[in-house]
């Protein structure tokens, strides 16, 4: 999980960092902090996947969100710059 902890804080639950630093706010309710432990996981995880791509109809260098995104935003949108490689 990204190096991600749940662990006890003062009178609840937060998300600790790999450096054991807090990533998040204190939550009373454990069932709290484990949902927001997935969330920043999940963005965590989200972000290691992207990269800088060379989109496959115009050449253009885009953010991918991952291997998956392989068409710039122009392209996918059939904007008439991309058909032409402008």
């Amino acid at each position: 999980m990204a190096g991600l902890s749940l662990q006890r804080h003062g009178f609840g639950w937060a998300v600790f960092g790999p450096d054991g630093r807090p990533v998040s706010g204190v939550y009373g309710d454990i069932g709290l902090a484990e949902v927001r432990l997935e969330q920043l996981a999940d963005r965590a995880e989200a972000a290691a996947r992207r990269s800088r791509r060379d989109c496959l109809s115009c050449g253009a260098s885009f953010m991918s969100e991952g291997f998956h995104h392989r068409l710039c935003t122009m392209c996918r949108s059939g904007h008439p710059r991309a058909r032409h490689g402008w």
